[in-house]
């Protein structure tokens, strides 16, 4: 398995498009797979939900492949 890409220190500014530098090559029975986790520890912190506003969680990726 191999990371891809991340993030450790999340900045809300970087929101918008990614894209390497240079083309990731996969083979056909590759798979790619989302995952993302966040720090809800603090002593004030509170739950969030899948959302679109500044105080929801929008962990999603678009991915674009070609031959």
């Amino acid at each position: 398995m191999e990371c891809l890409l991340e993030i450790p220190r999340w900045d809300f500014h970087w929101q918008g498009a990614y894209t390497f530098a240079e083309p990731v090559t996969i083979s056909g029975q590759d798979q790619v797979h989302l995952w993302c986790q966040w720090d809800n520890s603090a002593p004030d912190a509170v739950d969030v939900e899948w959302g679109e506003g500044t105080s929801d969680e929008m962990c999603l990726s678009g991915l674009y492949v070609t031959r």
